[in-house]
């Protein structure tokens, strides 16, 4: 969030689907973190869906440039001090595409190469998966160490693994087409969650790029909405799951309101 930039090394979990507004805020976001009042600090974007080239960044208004970086240059770019924002894309030496081991190939010497900035991992989902899940969240736990904030782009809750979760810092939440129940088992505080949802289900009517944002470790909600809105989605919460709520009411609700 952008009152923490400025904080040790975050890993942002981001979940919505497409043509919902990811790309948008992550560019904003990337904006401010380069910024003299955020970190200072260079940016790598793993581009597996080509959607950060510098033509699609100045059509909407986007002020730096997302210059491409070969891959055998990324450790030396990770060692330079100037601040910039660069993309690899998921293609071989002929300009080919890669195939699903060749981009796990290619994020793990990511993962090796780059440090002290902040790394974005696009539509990782789509490459991520099975056996490959361990090693690449494993490495990317241990690159915080290095002094690197990540963010991961997915486009459902169902491709939150427990692992990711237990380690993410901060989720922002975009209207997802599965729903919260179908992995509120692998939540720690499901609770959280289906309100987030049930605020964004409601401001969706009038923005469809509306989001909320958790703080993971302080159980908090925040984001563009009134203590009234957030009220009014805690009680379709309530509605919703009257089995669950039993002798506790919206006061106790209120715990998770994070617009202070």
């Amino acid at each position: 969030m952008e009152k923490n930039i400025k904080s040790e090394p975050k890993m942002i979990v981001v979940i919505g689907g497409k043509a919902i507004g990811k790309t948008h805020e992550t560019l904003k976001f990337i904006s401010q973190y380069i910024s003299p009042f955020g970190k200072e600090n260079k940016v790598l974007i793993f581009d597996v869906n080509e959607e950060f080239s510098n033509e699609r960044l100045e059509s909407m208004g986007v002020s730096f440039k997302t210059n491409l970086l070969d891959v055998k240059d990324i450790e030396t770019y990770s060692n330079q001090n100037r601040v910039e924002v660069r993309r690899v894309m998921a293609r071989d030496e002929n300009g080919n595409r890669l195939s699903f081991e060749g981009k796990i190939e290619l994020l793990n010497k990511i993962l090796y190469d780059f440090k002290d900035g902040l790394l974005i991992l696009e539509d990782y989902s789509s490459y991520v998966f099975g056996a490959s899940r361990t090693g690449i969240i494993n490495q990317i736990f241990t690159n915080r160490h290095r002094n690197l904030d990540v963010i991961i782009h997915l486009q459902s809750y169902s491709n939150l693994t427990p692992r990711m979760i237990q380690n993410c810092d901060i989720m922002r939440l975009h209207r997802c087409v599965d729903m919260v129940k179908r992995v509120e088992a692998r939540l720690p505080n499901p609770e959280i969650h289906l309100i987030s949802e049930s605020l964004i289900n409601f401001k969706y009517r009038e923005s469809k790029r509306f989001m909320t944002y958790i703080d993971m470790g302080n159980s908090k909600i925040s984001g563009d909405f009134t203590k009234e809105e957030y009220t009014t989605a805690c009680s379709t919460y309530m509605e919703e799951n009257k089995h669950k709520m039993r002798n506790r009411g919206i006061e106790n609700l209120m715990d998770y309101y994070g617009n202070n």
